[in-house]
């Protein structure tokens, strides 16, 4: 059982990798973000087009071990081909490498990690979008590997992380695993993971939320082309969007802030995963999670749900 997950947590998929100074600014990032208590650093072989834990690994160095969790994931196969394809495709859509949940891929996957981010372990390894119908692989390969790992202490919890809450129930519904991470289901836009948290909650499993501001509609509505879910936002989202934002308004608070605490504002979410891509947005975001927010608009927003 998890007793020293922080509320917020630092996210890297959204670093700005095309900054020439990512080594710097992701070190200055992590250092400030462990001295604001979101001490969870979560990473990935797939961000930043395979250089995420590369770069963490270096931005981690001479901080205590103690003083931080660290994350990352398996599933994806991430290597100099697939990463081409992703960096090459219509950066209009959200293209994927393909994934791989056999014993011999993550056994790899994990050592690399290792390798890349400089550690001896991993506080938490979540399995990458797996669906439903990935069960049977997950059963008999990924976990029982996993397991192994855990066995050498080169893993100490072991989770799944993706979007889909149907594919979550399932998937949990035949697996044991110590924490689940969930991307932008209960957040201050959509609320679709009652009953997937309703399921957490009786079986103890802590649950983070992940992508709060919903891929950046909630960051900015009137941006010339919000997105929503990793997609072009549809006028629907982009509506209710504008209506919490006039609603936060009415009561003095920005709505970046009420997005930011609105996951936490339900017991059964231990963790907000948040995803700044520079130094300005993570000094924003330790700003906006402290901001005071009133029970008046939490109860507004309670009956505008739909």
């Amino acid at each position: 059982m998890f007793t020293d997950l922080p509320r917020y947590g630092l996210g890297t998929a959204a670093l700005d990798w095309e900054d020439p100074d990512i080594d710097a600014q992701s070190a200055q990032m992590v250092r400030l973000a462990i001295k604001n208590d979101m001490h969870l650093i979560d990473t990935s072989p797939l961000y930043g087009l395979g250089r995420a834990e590369g770069v963490m690994g270096h931005a981690l160095q001479g901080i205590p071990r103690c003083d931080y969790l660290l994350s990352t994931k398996t599933g994806y196969i991430a290597n100099t081909k697939t990463m081409t394809a992703m960096k090459t495709a219509d950066p209009r859509t959200k293209r994927y490498p393909p994934r791989d949940y056999s014993s011999d891929h993550t056994r790899k996957s994990i050592e690399r990690s290792l390798l890349e981010l400089g550690e001896n372990y991993l506080d938490i390894v979540f399995i990458h979008d797996p669906t439903a119908g990935d069960l049977h692989q997950l059963k008999n390969a990924t976990i029982p590997t996993l397991e192994k790992l855990r066995q050498e202490k080169l893993v100490r919890k072991v989770g799944i992380g993706l979007r889909d809450v149907d594919d979550a129930r399932a998937i949990l519904d035949g697996l044991e695993i110590d924490i689940l991470m969930i991307a932008g289901q209960h957040t201050i836009l959509i609320q679709a993971a009652d009953l997937l948290l309703a399921h957490c909650a009786a079986k103890n499993l802590p649950v983070i939320l992940a992508g709060p501001m919903n891929s950046g509609i909630l960051a900015n509505p009137n941006q010339p082309a919000p997105r929503f879910d990793y997609q072009p936002a549809a006028q629907e989202w982009i509506t209710r969007t504008n209506q919490i934002a006039d609603l936060c308004q009415d009561h003095g608070v920005p709505l970046r802030a009420a997005a930011l605490q609105f996951p936490l504002q339900d017991d059964r979410i231990r963790t907000v995963m948040t995803g700044p891509a520079t130094m300005a947005e993570l000094e924003d975001t330790d700003r906006l999670k402290k901001f005071p927010i009133p029970n008046d608009l939490w109860n507004a927003l309670q009956e505008m749900s739909p």
